[in-house]
């Protein structure tokens, strides 16, 4: 929980654990030997209730792994996402290292469940697909309320300081849930 930055493949970054745990009001944090259980304080945007597990660790201490499970709430549904690391005493300054394997495949099931439900099941779709949906506006204060609710504090997202703000890559996942994805394999959905 005190490293700085984790390993991510071959990358350097961020330790993920820092923003989950950072402390919000109305949170309560349950700590054993093994486990850490966040409830309540949800980050994602709106009202969820006081018993609501937001995120949970377990570590298990004969493979070293860090199971992170965070959770997202979709009508009175808890989706959760797992990410899994792996706690290297022995690599020094940076003991932690993501587990890449399976990783973007459980972030796709995640999304995909939390736009369409815990019984569809993600299609298989070429990365050269082309899908077509209504056009969008993207408008500043929702811009300025992602990056406040994903931890973004880039100056160039605000409007205080910029006349000509910029949104950030990742709201591109906000304007892409607009996409109307018609296609025989899940037209029913749409």
């Amino acid at each position: 929980m005190t490293s700085v930055t984790i390993v991510q493949g071959t990358s350097y970054t961020d330790n993920p654990i820092h923003r989950l745990l950072a402390p919000q009001c109305g949170q309560k944090v349950v700590v054993t030997p093994t486990s850490i259980n966040v409830y309540g304080a949800a980050r994602s945007y709106g009202h969820h209730t006081d018993g609501f597990k937001a995120v949970e660790f377990l570590y298990t201490p004969s493979s070293h792994l860090i199971d992170t499970t965070i959770f997202e709430e979709r009508l009175n549904v808890s989706v959760p996402l797992s990410l899994h690391f792996e706690y290297k005493l022995s690599m020094g300054s940076m003991p932690i290292r993501g587990t890449a394997e399976g990783r973007n495949e459980r972030i796709k099931q995640f999304c995909w469940k939390l736009r369409y439900g815990d019984n569809e099941v993600l299609p298989n779709i070429d990365i050269r697909d082309k899908f077509t949906g209504p056009g969008a506006t993207v408008e500043a204060g929702a811009v300025e309320a992602f990056c406040a609710i994903i931890g973004n504090q880039g100056e160039g997202f605000k409007t205080v300081r910029n006349s000509d703000a910029k949104a950030p890559m990742d709201f591109a996942t906000v304007t892409g849930w607009q996409v109307n994805v018609i296609t025989p394999t899940f037209r029913n959905i749409v």
